[in-house]
């Protein structure tokens, strides 16, 4: 039985630094730069492969869109992916990408450089995706997405702002991030383990967003027309240190501040062997809940649907009915 605590980060007006963002970026380089790092893009490719699902529900077209913290260039991967029928998904003809760290944007360069008539042009930039103005124009870009990125966001509120001010009226911002059922069991088991062990707990896996976060956010950033929806399913691993095998190749190691340093081994074992008491997987292996909030958001614009002035729908059913 998971216990009772609270997962989810808290928004207000002063935003809080969450996040280590130097130990994030070193966990990033390493993780691109490891030989095996592709064995790991599942995830990414999976979270990147539903949200252009969701895209091409969108009978119009973006010409020069933005993929917002690319990673590896999943988002792209994506689109080149997709047969002929479906191949110009949003007709981006020009796609921008910005990632902080330059080992994960330029791991598969040599793929996502090469000519192709999917998307003609790429242009990739190392930035911090926070922090700093984005390096574009105001009201320059048609669509911004970004993909298993904006978790470790510390000002989420402020980069959804810069987003809002990128786009054009009418432009459209959608994202997909993990929400904050992710992992609930890695952190149901440190948490049991570390109460046993020391009597208090620290965070082991990074604070997330609830999918009603994202609405908000979306509302008070400015954005109109705000939908989210989530997906939630289940993956399961030989054992707790294959888990941790796979965070770590894909660079997704804890970077809360406020971690307990150095990570001792004892805990370690205690986790795992909580874990594997409480979370078994159907083939003597574990499971590990995933979470992927899906939002979209539109740059109001007058050509939009508006809603009806206050008080100008009749009170009361029977006025309602025969009116």
């Amino acid at each position: 039985m998971l216990p009772k605590f609270v997962f989810f980060r808290k928004f207000s007006s002063q935003h809080q630094i969450v996040f280590n963002t130097s130990s994030k970026l070193l966990q990033r380089n390493r993780a691109a730069s490891a030989v095996d790092s592709k064995e790991f893009d599942y995830l990414r490719d999976e979270a990147a492969k539903r949200l252009l699902v969701r895209l091409s529900d969108i009978t119009r077209s973006f010409p020069i869109a933005l993929d917002l913290g690319a990673n590896t260039g999943n988002i792209l991967s994506s689109l080149r992916s997709n047969d002929d029928s479906s191949s110009h998904v949003a007709g981006i003809r020009e796609l921008h990408m910005i990632d902080s760290s330059n080992c994960m944007l330029f791991r598969d360069e040599s793929i996502w450089s090469a000519k192709h008539n999917i998307v003609p042009t790429v242009i990739a930039h190392v930035a911090p995706i926070e922090g700093s103005p984005l390096p574009f124009q105001d009201s320059s870009l048609d669509l911004v997405l970004s993909s298993m990125s904006l978790h470790w966001v510390n000002d989420l509120p402020g980069l959804f702002s810069e987003v809002l001010r990128v786009l054009r009226p009418d432009g459209c911002f959608m994202l997909a991030m993990p929400g904050g059922e992710t992992l609930q069991e890695l952190r149901s088991s440190f948490y049991s383990a570390e109460m046993k062990l020391f009597g208090g707990a620290s965070p082991h896996v990074s604070p997330m967003v609830s999918v009603a976060d994202v609405g908000n956010l979306l509302t008070a950033a400015g954005f109109s027309l705000a939908t989210v929806d989530a997906d939630t399913f289940t993956i399961e691993y030989a054992s707790p240190a294959v888990l941790f095998r796979h965070l770590k190749g894909m660079g997704e190691g804890n970077a809360a501040l406020g971690r307990r340093e150095g990570v001792r081994r004892k805990l370690i074992t205690e986790a795992s062997k909580v874990y594997l008491e409480e979370f078994p997987g159907e083939e003597d292996g574990v499971v590990a809940s995933v979470q992927i909030i899906f939002g979209i958001g539109w740059k109001p614009d007058r050509s939009q649907p508006q809603p009806k002035e206050r008080g100008s729908v009749p009170k009361g059913f029977g006025v309602r009915k025969k009116t």
